[in-house]
């Protein structure tokens, strides 16, 4: 039986064993906060392809339902960096497709690439965005991905076919590019971040159906590693309610709407990489007999990358 005397040894022993192997194989330390900011150098260019699909299904005594699929390229580049970072960006859309497949035929599509003219169902959506495909924007923004300021070169998109082109209008505003592209992109945390870290953005955005309150809620958490290197992962839950509630005689509000989401940004490059989002909404139709409830589900991709060499002018 070991005495009192043997086992305090043995105990110190341990002790200074320890410690030396801790100066031997330091423990690792915590990671360094990781500042996410979109750097860009001037003349850097970049291709941006979103792609969206749609679910639309009206729920009843029978169930209808379409979809529609989108898919837009652009060409972004970076013609200068002011002092506090915000990039003065010239942008450009190089193409658009759409398919739509309706609840009672097959589906149609029409893609800007091709020489094809579109079927007539799409015909008129086609040449609402012919403007757009000529028109190159300047856009400004922050480092955190927020668009402050936006400027398409003249003539106006409302020039050439202003009923057509009536759509596409509020994309001449930060506003309106914001709410078109800025979700794909995320907000990016005001500081430095560390695993586990959070943060919120809240908007409210203007839609036909009235204000809708957005809540963003993001966390980060570390890095991934990848062929290319490694990629800052960020995942986002958001949550939107009408603001204020719709009466008694409104168009249906969505009942419950949630959106779930994954960016992977290269901190290393400057820009984010990649996101994937899915949203669910709900509304049930009021005042309807027998009772009907529309269900969009939603699915928006995004994929950034430097524009290839072997295509620059």
């Amino acid at each position: 039986m070991a005495t009192c005397e043997t086992t305090c040894e043995t105990r110190r022993w341990l002790i200074a064993a320890t410690l030396a192997m801790g100066l031997m194989f330091p423990c690792p330390s915590p990671a360094e906060p990781q500042a996410l900011r979109w750097e860009m150098p001037p003349g850097q260019e970049l291709r941006v392809r979103w792609s969206q699909t749609l679910r639309t299904e009206i729920r009843g005594p029978q169930t209808v339902g379409w979809t529609v699929r989108a898919a837009v390229e652009m060409r972004w580049r970076v013609d200068a960096v002011e002092p506090d970072g915000t990039l003065q960006m010239s942008q450009q859309f190089t193409r658009l497709i759409l398919r739509t497949t309706p609840a009672d035929g097959p589906e149609v599509g029409y893609d800007s690439a091709s020489e094809e003219q579109p079927p007539f169902e799409l015909h008129e959506i086609a040449r609402a965005v012919k403007p757009l495909l000529e028109r190159r924007f300047t856009v400004a923004m922050s480092p955190r991905g927020r668009f402050q300021a936006v400027q398409a070169d003249a003539p106006s998109l409302a020039t050439a076919h202003e009923s057509a082109a009536e759509p596409w209008a509020s994309l001449l505003s930060p506003a309106g590019w914001e709410r078109a592209f800025g979700q794909s992109l995320g907000r990016l945390p005001d500081s430095p971040v560390q695993p586990g870290d959070q943060w919120q953005h809240r908007e409210t955005l203007e839609t036909p159906r009235g204000p809708l309150r957005v809540e963003h809620s993001y966390r980060y958490e570390g890095a991934v590693q990848v062929e290319s290197g490694s990629l800052e992962v960020i995942r986002v839950v958001t949550e939107a309610t009408p603001d204020p509630p719709p009466g008694a005689f409104d168009p249906p509000q969505p009942s419950a709407q949630r959106q779930t989401g994954i960016y992977h940004f290269d901190a290393k490059a400057g820009f984010l990489a990649q996101s994937d989002l899915v949203q669910t909404r709900w509304s049930d139709v009021p005042n309807s007999e027998p009772p009907l409830q529309v269900t969009i589900q939603g699915r928006l991709s995004t994929q950034i990358e430097p524009w290839p060499q072997a295509d620059r002018p």
